[in-house]
């Protein structure tokens, strides 16, 4: 996903985990605009939505997840479908 998201021109970073997931926001410069979480995140997706948008307020977060009627959006379908999401999501205000 990371590597189809570079080719549309997006900058991407990965982490593995909420703490890297942190310090890789501190250290971006400009700030991450969305950040990707999928919804099997040990820690809880809401958890990490939490702690990314209280560090950054203005990010927005969309949530991933491989399971229909599961949390967040579900990532079963085109890449063009997440594509529009995410351009949806960037899009939008916010909060």
């Amino acid at each position: 996903m990371g590597a189809a998201l570079r080719q549309l021109g997006y900058t991407v970073h990965i982490a593995e985990h909420l703490d890297e997931a942190l310090a890789l926001q501190r250290q971006s410069r400009p700030p991450p605009a969305l950040a990707l979480i999928s919804s099997e995140l040990s820690a809880g997706p809401a958890e990490a939505a939490r702690a990314l948008q209280k560090a950054q307020s203005e990010l927005r977060v969309l949530v991933l997840s491989r399971h229909a009627g599961g949390e967040g959006v579900v990532v079963s379908g085109s890449f063009e479908a997440l594509a529009a999401r995410v351009r949806q999501a960037l899009d939008t205000r916010p909060g």
